[in-house]
């Protein structure tokens, strides 16, 4: 049987890139470029990036 592929804990809120950026209401462009800055963390989980709703949130709160 092959290996289940990771999915993000359940424990929180985990968004995808383009759910992140719907939600801080940004260009792809301001989103790459925050991420580049470290502003946002990511999590790669099964060969995507995912990024806790906490965090969006805190980055939102910031600007």
């Amino acid at each position: 049987m092959p290996p289940e592929p990771s999915k993000p804990p359940e424990d929180d809120v985990w968004l995808s890139s383009k759910e992140a950026m719907m939600r801080l209401r940004i260009s792809a462009s301001t989103f790459y470029r925050l991420k580049k800055a470290h502003k946002l963390k990511q999590h790669r989980m099964g060969g995507r990036d995912y990024y806790r709703q906490s965090d969006i949130d805190r980055c939102y709160e910031e600007a």
